[in-house]
Order: structure tokens, then C-alpha cells, then sequence
């Protein structure tokens, strides 16, 4: 009887019971713990990895690819926070593409982390769950475009004194800017002076004919009729025709002194011409834009001298053409063989030009130095701009500001990750 109550006693299964839920909660509990482990340490993993692919993905560092991987990596993922050894954690950058101008990389980590909750999972029957893998795969890309730049710099009579110093240095360290991200054989750079016309000495043997010269002071020049033919082909083609005309040299000014520098990539060269500035002369702002122009046009490949035969290169999206127009005042035009200035027509032939330029996948950057807002040459230079974030309206003598603007947005165009 005794040994029948006992048998059919049921008291002791509450402490069974709760027993066995204790240790159920206890792991549910535990297992959200260690996932939430996971989670984090996977998120970190994937933070590490992609920053270690973006340093080394750069083109401007000199050293291995993978060993620059392999230390962000390190430097940039916490084993210690997650309890785990150096044999827990797996790096493996790989090199897909490294050439002068494009860099791929690709890598993948591994992180095993013991599990504090889950492996208990084992104990009642399911097993595999003392440790779980974290895997992290990022690949990053930079590619780093042929650039050409034209830059056409108003050194005009109102230029003098304070404003041209200005003009040299911040051209001058815009140069330097320029080539600090650029790599060999990479960068080309043309400088366009102008006020009188524009002195296209170290080229003009190759293109005008030396028969047709009165006055050796114009040599340096090639003049154009503006109410001619030669501005009526629209615009990149413009001024292609640069043989001498007599007829309209009687009683023209001598042009202006200071020569073009074409097609260089020789940044101490670019800017010891940009040193030799000196202020004077009128403001044949179109006929500086036409040379801008000419220096990025492929139909003067191989024409320009300079350290590049292939160049200008092709239109198109494997080379950014940058074309700097900046002027310090309105446009002052050669006058014709009766002496009258035709500044609408001038200002017209700039738009066209410009609208070319963008046709063409120029970008175009403008500087209105020190001019009165709202006046033509304001409006003439925003609307010769690519856009209004690439027209610079500077009212003090601090030109800097505006070059090295430009020099960051040429940067952002010439680098993509």
C-alpha cells in the first residue's frame, strides 16, 4: 500500500519542471547574448575589411596593396574585445587590378568566436555550437582619369599691381595642388596669358607664314578677323585657319608679351612661366577662350609641343578637359580696320564656345575677379560656367580660395571609389 502511494506520488515534478525551464531560459537567454556578440563582431569585421580595401585601393599610396590592407585591417578591428587570438582571425587582401591609373582590390576576413551560452545547446543533444564564423568580403576600386587643363588668365592693364601678384601666386599653388595626387604621364597642363591677343610664340613658326609679317612686334600673335569667316565655324574649330593676314595688322597694337606654355606636365616649368605675368594691354577675353579651347581640341593633337604627342586626347570620358576662364572685367575686343569694338559679338562668340565646351565634356570653371555683380561680365562668366558651383565670384583680392576650389572639384571628378 505504502509502496503504491509512493509510486503514484507526483509532488516532486514541480521541481523537475521548473528545473529543466530554469535551464531552458537560462540558454534562450544566454543564446541572444552571444548573438548579440555575433552580430556586433561581424558588423566590426565588415567595418575592418572595407576600410583596410579603401586605403589600399589608393592610388596615391606608394607601398604593397596588401600589406597596406593587412595593417588598416589590424588597426582597425578589436580581437581583444571579442576574447579572440590572432589564430582566430583570418585577413586575406588579393590584388585584382594595378595599373597607373586603376587599382582593385578585393579581400576576405574570417573571425571564429567561442560561444559563452550556446555551446550548452550541446549538452542537450544538438552539438556545433561552440563556436560561430563571422565572414566579412568588401573589394574597393579607384580609378584615376587622364586629365588636360587649359588655363585662361586675364593679365589685362586692369590686372596691375596687387591683382597680378595675386593671380601668380594662387595660380601658381593651384598647379601645385594639381600635381600632388597626380601620377606620371598622367597630368597635362596649358597656360593661356592673354590680353592683347594671345602670344602663341612657341608654336606660331609651325602655323603662320613669316611672308606675311610687316611688323616683327605682332609675330608672336596670329590675328583674326572677328567679323570674318574665322569665328563663323562655331566654336571648338574656331580660329583654325592661323595664317597671317596683312590687311589686318595697319596700326594694331603690339600683342602681349607674355607667351602661352602648352601641353606640360613639368610642375616647376608650368609655374615659372606662371611667374613671368605681367599686367597690361586690353581684355581679348574670346580669342583667350579660343586657345583654351584649341589646347583641349583633338584636331591639335601632336600640334601644341609640349611632353605629350598623344595629346589632346579624344572627347570623351576617359580624360577630364578642364577649362579655367578667369577675367578681372568685361571683354575689350580687337577693333576693326575702322576702329570700332564689337563687344557684343565678342561676348557672343564666348557663349558659343562654351556651349560647345559642354557639348564636348568639357568642364568649364569661371573666375569673375573683383567685378561688379550683376554686370556683363558677371553674367557672361556664370553663363559660360558648367554650372553655377563652378562659376567663382570673387570680391576681394584673394584669388586662392577659388583656385584651390577648383583644384578639389577636379580632384573629385579625376578619382572614383
Amino acid at each position: 500500500m505504502k509502496n503504491r502511494r509512493f509510486l503514484q506520488d507526483r509532488s516532486g515534478n514541480v521541481a523537475l519542471t521548473t528545473a529543466l525551464v530554469a535551464i531552458i531560459l537560462f540558454t534562450i537567454g544566454g543564446a541572444s547574448v552571444d548573438f548579440i556578440r555575433f552580430t556586433t563582431l561581424r558588423g566590426e569585421l565588415q567595418a575592418a575589411t572595407d576600410s583596410a580595401v579603401l586605403a589600399a585601393a589608393s592610388l596615391s599610396n606608394k607601398n604593397s596593396p596588401t600589406v597596406v590592407a593587412a595593417d588598416y585591417f589590424d588597426a582597425n578591428f578589436d580581437r581583444e574585445r571579442f576574447d579572440l587570438d590572432a589564430s582566430d582571425v583570418d585577413f586575406d587582401p588579393v590584388v585584382v587590378a594595378d595599373t597607373q591609373t586603376l587599382r582593385t582590390i578585393q579581400a576576405t576576413a574570417t573571425a571564429t568566436m567561442e560561444t559563452y551560452f550556446i555551446g550548452i545547446i550541446g549538452f542537450l543533444g544538438a552539438g556545433g555550437f561552440d563556436t560561430l564564423d563571422a565572414i566579412a568580403m568588401s573589394q574597393a576600386s579607384e580609378t584615376s582619369q587622364n586629365v588636360e587643363i587649359a588655363m585662361v588668365l586675364d593679365i589685362s592693364i586692369s590686372m596691375q599691381g596687387q591683382k597680378i601678384n595675386s593671380l601668380i601666386d594662387a595660380a601658381s599653388n593651384f598647379v601645385t595642388t594639381v600635381y600632388e595626387d597626380s601620377r606620371p604621364n598622367q597630368t597635362s597642363v596649358n597656360v593661356i596669358p592673354f590680353s592683347r591677343n594671345v602670344n602663341v610664340e612657341p608654336i606660331f613658326e609651325d602655323f603662320a607664314d613669316p611672308g606675311t609679317f610687316t611688323s616683327p612686334a605682332v609675330k608672336p600673335c596670329v590675328l583674326y578677323d572677328h567679323f570674318g569667316s574665322d569665328y563663323n565655324e562655331g566654336t571648338l574649330g574656331i580660329l583654325s585657319a592661323v595664317d597671317q593676314d596683312p590687311a589686318l595688322q595697319s596700326g594694331r597694337e603690339a600683342c602681349v608679351s607674355t607667351p602661352v606654355f602648352l601641353n606640360s606636365e613639368d610642375e616647376g616649368a608650368i609655374r615659372n612661366a606662371i611667374s613671368g605675368f605681367s599686367a597690361g594691354g586690353r581684355t581679348d577675353l574670346h580669342i583667350g577662350t579660343a586657345w583654351g579651347l584649341k589646347a583641349l581640341s583633338p584636331d591639335w593633337r601632336g600640334d601644341l609641343g609640349g611632353d605629350f604627342n598623344d595629346r589632346p586626347a579624344e572627347y570623351g570620358d576617359e580624360t577630364i578637359k578642364a577649362l579655367i576662364v578667369m577675367s578681372d572685367g568685361r571683354v575689350n575686343p580687337i577693333p576693326d580696320a575702322s576702329g570700332v569694338e564689337d563687344v557684343p559679338l565678342a561676348e557672343q562668340q564666348i557663349r558659343d564656345m562654351c556651349d560647345d565646351a559642354r557639348d564636348n565634356n568639357i568642364v568649364v570653371y569661371t573666375i569673375g575677379f573683383q567685378i561688379t555683380d550683376g554686370s556683363a561680365a558677371d553674367l557672361l562668366l556664370e553663363d559660360c560656367a558648367s554650372s553655377l558651383s563652378q562659376y567663382f565670384f570673387v570680391e576681394t583680392i584673394d584669388l586662392e580660395a577659388a583656385f584651390q576650389g577648383i583644384a578639389a572639384s577636379i580632384s573629385k571628378l579625376r578619382v572614383t571609389q
